[in-house]
């Protein structure tokens, strides 16, 4: 294997770890928005311990 073809590995990894942690922010900043497009990933977000975002105090 070259090193383009290690260097194209590790960026492919580097990419695929940068999605996962995107998702996983994504899935719980909008977690209120989630549930109620999804309402079975209430179960999920339960088992986690992350219920719905509560309403901002004005």
């Amino acid at each position: 294997m070259g090193s383009a073809a290690t260097a194209a590995v590790w960026l492919g990894w580097a990419g695929t770890i940068v999605l996962l942690i995107f998702l996983a922010w994504f899935g719980y900043a909008y977690r209120t928005e989630v549930m109620h497009i999804w309402p079975a990933s209430q179960q999920l977000y339960a088992l986690l311990g992350a219920g719905p975002r509560p309403p901002p105090v004005h």
